[in-house]
């Protein structure tokens, strides 16, 4: 009876795991059973390490791989014009990605790479128009992710070209009919064709000019010549006043010494004829003089202030054909430029059609992603060391179980 109480005593001693009697937590317990397992612990922590270091070292390293997508613009009218848009939303190209481009080109890839793996991660920086595809894989599979990449993208530009196609053809035909109108504007024979219009109008009108210019000298000499007329018969009449002065005091001096003297007689006659014969011809001259000569100085100075105002007339006539050759080459070189300015606009138009493209090629990340290798040997070691102390409670717990087991039989 002493000896099957022995070992029980044994069992129930300070040296055991648990304590029936208490549920206190005893540290000097747990750190004699530490050590008592701690080469079990040891090598769980070395076989840990060990696992780890495989790992690490049988694990390829894995890179990043990223390619950017710029959404392309078109052109939408709105209240006030043309304003420029993205094609599509990127919201909604990145559920065309996810839900379609992607798993096709990954299905496509799986096809041609049966051993491999692929994913794509699909995402848009705020307030951009910029898609980012990326994926994690070894550096050894960098042009199978450069071609799935293309896969997944050459389908939204392709469909984004298509709606792009329609506002460019109608842009490029509008181009092209204003650069008809263009070319028509710039060409210098319809330009010419006006031009000499206006050049022979123009020198007629001076040949005009200078015809007045003769017509005025003309007048001038004719006024000159009436005035040295006038003067000529003034002194003409002056001639004929003092003759017919000079007659008649002969007149009265042979009508006072007539008698019956026949030659005294025919001397008076004579004198009488004489005297009738100036008056007429200084009645002729003043007739000349005051009458003839003022109307045809009457006359001239119409002419002369006609052909003063015809000059006039005919120097604002080609001023004003001047101007118009001015005006036509200021207007041609104007509907040129507005012209330009259309062709420019329609190319600006044009231009700002974007097509959605790929931003150079798939960039791969300088160093590998993913943990460490000196974290992941860090957290082996840890995990080997936790495994370690449980694994070594649990092999403590079951010696326990098994010797009071074995006492209780006995």
């Amino acid at each position: 009876m002493e000896q099957n109480m022995k070992p029980q005593a044994d069992f129930l001693s300070p040296n055991v795991v648990g304590c029936a009697a208490s549920d206190e937590v005893d540290l000097v317990q747990l750190w004699l059973i530490l050590m008592k397992r701690k080469y079990l612990i040891v090598g769980i922590c070395f076989v840990c390490l060990l696992g780890g270091t495989a790992f690490v070292f049988l694990t390829p390293d894995q890179y990043t791989y990223t390619s950017s997508i710029e959404i392309g613009t078109t052109l939408v009218s709105n209240g006030s014009g043309v304003v420029g848009r993205v094609i599509e939303s990127p919201e909604a190209v990145l559920a065309k990605i996810y839900e379609s481009y992607a798993p096709l080109a990954i299905a496509q890839m799986m096809d041609l790479d049966a051993e491999g793996t692929f994913q794509v991660e699909v995402k848009n920086p705020k307030k951009s128009n910029l898609i980012i595809l990326s994926s994690k894989g070894p550096l050894e599979m960098a042009e199978s992710y450069q071609r799935l990449h293309d896969l997944v993208t050459q389908p939204l530009m392709a469909d984004h070209g298509r709606i792009l196609d329609v506002p460019r053809r109608g842009y490029q035909l509008a181009a092209q009919k204003e650069g008809i109108k263009l070319k028509a504007l710039e060409d210098p024979r319809l330009f010419v064709v006006k031009e000499k219009g206006l050049l022979i109008q123009l020198e007629a009108a001076k040949m005009e000019l200078i015809s007045f210019d003769d017509q005025k000298q003309l007048l001038l000499s004719r006024e000159k010549r009436l005035a040295e007329t006038q003067q000529l018969l003034r002194q003409q009449i002056t001639e004929v006043e003092e003759n017919l002065a000079q007659t008649h005091a002969s007149r009265a001096q042979a009508t006072a010494n007539v008698g019956s003297n026949e030659a005294q007689a025919m001397t008076l006659l004579m004198i009488t004829n004489q005297i009738e014969r100036n008056e007429r011809r200084l009645s002729e001259l003043r007739e000349r003089l005051n009458i003839n000569l003022e109307n045809q100085k009457q006359v001239l100075q119409k002419n002369v202030a006609q052909n003063r105002r015809d000059w006039e007339l005919q120097k604002k006539q080609i001023a004003k054909l001047q101007s118009q050759m001015i005006e036509l080459k200021a207007m041609r070189e104007s509907e040129q430029a507005t012209q330009k300015n259309v062709v420019s606009t329609i190319e600006n138009k044009i231009a700002t059609l974007q097509e959605t493209r790929k931003l150079g090629v798939v960039v791969r990340s300088v160093t590998p992603t993913g943990s460490r290798k000196s974290i992941v040997l860090v957290v082996s070691v840890l995990l080997g060391l936790v495994g370690g102390v449980m694994f070594a409670f649990c092999v403590e717990f079951i010696s326990s179980a098994q010797r009071r087991m074995e006492i209780t039989v006995k």
